[in-house]
């Protein structure tokens, strides 16, 4: 029985989850979901000898002076050692992935 208790942006959150994890399922990844809130991350996806740990991220977009998207989201408690990949899901549940090497720097995964 769902929780009434919960807040709405808990609900979109995880609805914003379960898309990122259909994406990937439709991509050829296993997925597997955090059971705890205060797991590192959202989601695991393993291909083959790759896993990846996801963090999914309500976002919006704008386009700036140079007609360049611009992803605008919330990076409160967002921890770049816990997670291999960002994806970020607009209102429109468009979802951009962008991978975090060793050092923090996000990459666009072309």
């Amino acid at each position: 029985m769902a929780n009434p208790n919960a807040s709405e942006s808990s609900k979109v959150g995880a609805i914003k989850e379960i898309l990122v994890a259909t994406d990937l399922l439709k991509r050829g990844w296993e997925v597997y979901r955090a059971m705890s809130p205060a797991a590192g991350c959202d989601l695991v996806a393993i291909r083959g000898p790759l896993v990846r740990r996801v963090e999914v991220k309500s976002a919006g977009r704008k386009i700036g002076k140079l007609r360049r998207n611009t992803w605008l989201f919330s990076n409160k408690r967002l921890r770049w050692d816990r997670y291999d990949v960002l994806a970020l899901v607009d209102h429109d549940q468009e979802i951009y992935y962008r991978t975090v090497d060793i050092v923090g720097y996000e990459r666009e995964i072309h």
